[in-house]
């Protein structure tokens, strides 16, 4: 059975993108296969890297890695699908409103696949 937090992590990322894009067009993908294959990617090596360090540093170094993370794949994401586009702004708007959903997702023990709920 996958984990609630893998699934909500597997929804709510690409959905975040494509949010980005239809709100501000910094985002501009070729077809709907960038927005899952991305948000897949940054999902689930997010919540492997939340599994192995999250009880270990805390939230909010986790957070922090997490961010870094989606921006690297975010600008990668181009290199991987040619044609589309997504600007510095693009990638820093995504990159923040996925901090703050892995924020809460790592805060609430009812969405936490974790030993322990995480305190600041």
């Amino acid at each position: 059975m996958i984990p609630l937090n893998l699934l909500l992590k597997l929804v709510s990322i690409p959905l975040i993108i494509w949010l980005v894009d239809i709100l501000t067009g910094t985002v501009d993908y070729i077809s709907l296969l960038p927005y899952i294959t991305t948000g897949i990617i940054i999902g689930g090596l997010g919540w492997t890297t939340d599994a192995l360090i999250l009880p270990r540093i805390g939230n909010l170094p986790a957070v922090l890695l997490d961010g870094l993370v989606a921006a690297l794949i975010l600008w990668g994401s181009v290199y991987m699908f040619p044609g589309s586009t997504i600007t510095t702004v693009g990638i820093a708007i995504t990159t923040l409103l996925i901090m703050i959903t892995e924020f809460f997702l790592h805060r609430r023990n009812v969405f936490s696949d974790y030993a322990e709920i995480v305190e600041e």
